[in-house]
């Protein structure tokens, strides 16, 4: 089948993408150093909005390179990070675009023979060696796909290689949310993805009602503060 050829103005867009990712992995500039400890520390604000979701609380997360947003859940009762990916066998209506991984030119499959892969409880291995998963939570609701990797953009932090769920077949009690940030204690949840940036500590505080802001954030913020650490049992 024929193609045209991408026309110089998105050439131009693509290079240009190349070089910002480029200049944001050599720069410190893109996190904020913990006056009050050795963590760094990240923060996104949380809402309710149950024109998204009625029982979850939302934040807004970027993913590859160029960056999309995309809103989240987030469970600290399950470790994997996912969203739903194209090409999408089925998916329910979202609020953005699905995350399309062949447009971000940071874009990874995880090979079924890394650790990432094994940890998981379930996983498998595709035609092409790549990591299969399916993730299944309490209300029956399941999502599987390709297990992959990107840049996480996190307010303005930035965490490269990070490994989550690209989820192509998700069935089950879903409401408009683009995905679901995993803070669990497993190996591949975001806070044992990122040991030495964050120190294993996460904290939140949720709003009350759709007009207040909470916020989820990653790292220590302050002295007098008491922590659980995401040790694995």
């Amino acid at each position: 089948m024929h193609q045209d050829k991408p026309s110089h103005v998105e050439i131009f867009r693509q290079d240009q993408a190349r070089v910002d990712y480029i200049h944001r992995r050599a720069s410190n500039a893109t996190t904020r150093l913990n006056h009050f400890g050795d963590s760094l520390l990240a923060r996104v604000p949380t809402i309710i909005d149950y024109d998204i979701s009625a029982y979850s609380y939302i934040i807004d997360i970027g993913l590859g390179t160029p960056t999309k947003f995309f809103l989240f859940t987030f469970d600290t009762g399950s470790d994997l990070t996912w969203t739903q990916c194209e090409p999408c066998v089925n998916c329910h209506t979202q609020k953005n675009p699905i995350y399309d991984p062949t447009k971000s030119f940071t874009f990874t499959n995880i090979p079924c023979d890394t650790s990432y892969c094994s940890q998981l409880e379930k996983f498998g291995c595709s035609s092409n060696f790549s990591c299969i998963y399916e993730e299944e939570y309490y209300d029956n609701s399941i999502t599987n796909g390709s297990l992959v990797e990107d840049v996480l953009y996190f307010n303005n932090d930035i965490i490269y290689n990070f490994v989550f769920g690209c989820g192509h077949n998700n069935t089950g009690v879903f409401g408009l949310e683009d995905g679901l940030l995993g803070l669990g204690r497993g190996p591949i949840s975001i806070i044992n993805q990122t040991p030495q940036v964050y120190n294993k500590i996460f904290s939140y505080c949720l709003p009350s009602r759709p007009n207040v802001a909470g916020y989820l954030e990653l790292g220590k913020s302050g002295p007098g503060e008491v922590y659980t650490y995401a040790n694995q049992a």
